[in-house]
């Protein structure tokens, strides 16, 4: 898929960033939500979204994607 935007918004639901081009990683706080827009080349519900770093997933950083 090809990343169309990545859109932060603060507590009030404003956009604070935006960050467009190639996006291969992003680093999320615990408990924090991003936007992520992009091209899909597939549709799904609550896919698994996971760091791949070793260690990583079994210390909880995972989440999941809808893709609509």
């Amino acid at each position: 898929a090809y990343t169309r935007k990545v859109e932060l918004d603060d507590a009030q639901g404003e956009t604070v960033v935006e960050v467009h081009g190639m996006v291969t990683d992003i680093e999320v706080a615990a408990g924090q939500t991003v936007g992520w827009y992009f091209y899909p080349m597939t549709k799904g519900q609550g896919l698994e979204f996971v760091c791949l770093k070793k260690g990583h997933k079994e210390a909880g950083m995972v989440g999941t994607i809808d893709i609509e």
